[in-house]
């Protein structure tokens, strides 16, 4: 009996050990990928996320208070838009006027290309100079005989007028008149048609310089290769200037989208970091949001098999 005793206390401590050891293997479950698994509930994983400006401006109204639920895109305060409101006015009437300058160039550019590729008004003008000058070269022509009979006649007539003065007191004061004023006619039209002999000249020389350079650019078409090339440029000038306009509107646009301040998430307005009337600089923090994911997980139950 003294023997036995110590043997039966030990077998109920080996036995208690044992039963302790399986109550926590019950009490105990793992998962396939080694997680510890939760009851089945809803779980949510929450981050703070901050809202900033994207834009410098003055705080014109905040749209939300603190522990408000905001959800994605919702207005969450707007800026000032004054100068946005100007900026994107003057870009508008900048793209107007770019617009209104291209379409000018485009009619100058088709105006340019018709007076290239038609030179008909071009050869009338070269025609009707050379009629002109073929008239004046007669004209002309015929002066040399006519001058030379005029100053034989105010030759004639400027002797008879010297003689019948002579003898005036012999004849009557109205033949020495007439013999005076018919001297005088005759030196009259001989002037006269020395000096359109001269005018003939110079409308002579002055037609030859003219058709000479009308010929020159009829057949080089100097002034319609440069009209045209000066359009065409006029035409890409404006169209680069017009690109630069609308990209300048887009800019204003996106900076007036900019002055209204969007929930970047759903979640829960946690802080307000300005208020109204509160200047803002770009990426200047204007309130915290709590984004809020819930997801639904559901464990496995059952015993896992302690390993040996």
């Amino acid at each position: 009996m003294m023997i036995t005793a110590p043997r039966a206390g030990l077998r109920s401590t080996v036995a208690l050990g044992l039963l302790l050891l399986a109550v926590s293997w019950l009490a105990v479950v793992t998962m396939p990928n080694g997680a510890e698994a939760k009851p089945d509930a809803d779980e949510a994983d929450c981050s703070a996320i901050a809202v900033s400006a994207l834009e410098e401006g003055v705080i014109k109204l905040l749209c939300v208070a603190t522990d408000d639920e905001v959800a994605p895109g919702q207005v969450i305060a707007e800026l000032v838009p004054d100068d946005a409101v100007l900026q994107l006015r003057r870009c508008r009437g900048q793209v107007a006027t770019r617009e209104a300058e291209l379409k000018h160039a485009i009619a100058r550019r088709e105006a340019a290309k018709s007076d290239y590729e038609n030179l008909t008004e071009r050869h009338l003008e070269v025609a009707a100079i050379a009629s002109e000058l073929a008239e004046a070269q007669v004209a002309l022509s015929q002066l040399p005989a006519l001058i030379d009979v005029a100053k034989a006649d105010a030759k004639l007539a400027s002797k008879d007028a010297e003689k019948k003065s002579e003898n005036a007191e012999a004849l009557a004061p109205i033949v020495v008149l007439k013999a005076e004023t018919s001297a005088k006619q005759s030196e009259s039209k001989l002037g006269e048609l020395q000096e359109r002999r001269r005018r003939l000249q110079e409308q002579i020389d002055a037609l030859k310089v003219k058709q000479e350079v009308i010929v020159r650019r009829r057949d080089l078409k100097t002034d319609e290769t440069l009209a045209l090339a000066s359009a065409e440029a006029g035409v890409e000038t404006a169209e680069a200037q017009l690109e630069i306009a609308k990209a300048d509107l887009a800019d204003a646009q996106l900076s007036m989208e900019r002055l209204t301040i969007r929930a970047p998430a759903a979640g829960r307005v946690a802080k307000i970091c300005a208020l109204p009337g509160q200047h803002l600089l770009k990426s200047v923090d204007t309130m915290q949001i709590i984004r809020l994911e819930t997801k639904s997980r559901k464990t496995k139950s059952g015993l896992a098999e302690p390993t040996m």
